[in-house]
């Protein structure tokens, strides 16, 4: 089902203008999300320039897709999953909300592609829909299910009457998911639905004791206390099997789908050990990083020369440029110049 939502995604690009299309609902408030339809084109085009693999969204030449066919989809009891990727996620070859649709079997969905926003009309209309993300008038799953005995739903694309908790995932920066969920706000409003979508959030104590592989082989050290969307739907399933008869392990084994990913990125990050004294280069990382954001960029740039990463869109690049990766590559590269 992933596989068809992505051959969706790029058929609907290919097949269709740029506009936003929507008989119902107005135009997005949101800049970003306003041209939504151009941002994936764009992302498309540009990740068949640069050899992406439509599917696992890493280079062709590692990608991982073999790998995850070997694991099957887990079975997650009565919690069913939808994620909503924000358009200038779309192609991010470190994203991890694509492992939510082929490991979990959910939902995937793409802001901006027309068929995946009808069916998110239908998500956002089930009863039993919630939104998985910290904030205001949130709730844990436990305070939740003992104000909340039954769980209604209508069992969105299960074709079942049986009571399932539809769990909606927003993929994206901080600031991605924020304009997503203002954008999910206006639509059920204009759906007649003035009441917020209700909010579930992980406990905070799980959080903070877990350690994420992933933003640590992008971040070397950053993992402590931080999660990936990916991570965080596994957590999720940690805690609701007590509370959902959600089969016990399940969420080991999910983690288990991110190792492919990681150990690529980790192999494509990885830096040659820091020459001269460990200070002196953070030092120089550092005077790097505060100078990065006013520093000019050529327009159109999807590949960095320096340290080889490669973007499938170039709005990617300016945040690249500040990023202790690159930040770390410019600084090795003038210590070795400069015989430090």
């Amino acid at each position: 089902q992933y596989q068809m939502r992505i051959d969706q995604a790029i058929s609907d690009m290919q097949d269709a203008g740029g506009s936003f299309i929507s008989n119902i609902f107005p135009a997005p408030k949101d800049p970003f999300l306003s041209v939504a339809r151009h941002a994936l084109g764009h992302t498309i085009q540009a990740s068949k320039e640069i050899g992406q693999c439509r599917y696992c969204w890493l280079l062709e030449e590692d990608c991982v897709c073999a790998q995850m066919r070997e694991q099957a989809a887990l079975t997650c009891g009565p919690v069913q999953w939808a994620l909503l990727c924000h358009p200038l996620e779309f192609m991010r070859s470190s994203s991890s909300g694509k492992l939510l649709a082929s490991v979990l079997g959910g939902e995937f969905l793409v802001f901006g592609v027309q068929e995946h926003e009808d069916i998110l009309d239908k998500v956002l209309s089930d009863s039993g829909t919630r939104l998985l993300l910290p904030g205001d008038g949130s709730r844990r799953l436990k305070d939740w299910l003992s104000e909340d005995q039954v769980i209604p739903s209508e069992s969105v694309g299960t074709g079942s009457g049986s009571p399932i908790l539809t769990l909606l995932v927003l993929d994206g920066s901080w600031d991605q998911v924020r304009a997503l969920e203002r954008e999910l706000a206006d639509r059920r409003s204009a759906m007649g639905q003035r009441d917020p979508l209700p909010r579930i959030r992980l406990d905070d104590a799980a959080v903070e004791s877990f350690h994420s592989p992933l933003i640590d082989a992008l971040k070397p050290g950053a993992g402590k206390g931080r999660l990936s969307t990916f991570e965080a739907c596994a957590l999720f399933l940690r805690e609701a099997e007590d509370c959902l008869c959600v089969p016990r392990g399940t969420w080991k084994e999910a983690l288990k789908g991110l190792d492919p990913m990681v150990r690529v990125l980790q192999r494509q990050l990885q830096l040659p050990p820091p020459p001269g004294e460990a200070l002196e280069l953070e030092m120089l990382i550092a005077a790097l990083r505060a100078v990065a954001c006013t520093a000019p960029l050529q327009d159109g740039l999807r590949r960095c020369s320096v340290c080889g990463a490669a973007f499938a869109t170039p709005l990617r690049m300016r945040d690249h440029l500040g990023g202790r990766r690159h930040c770390t590559a410019v600084a090795m590269q003038f210590s070795s110049e400069k015989g430090l």
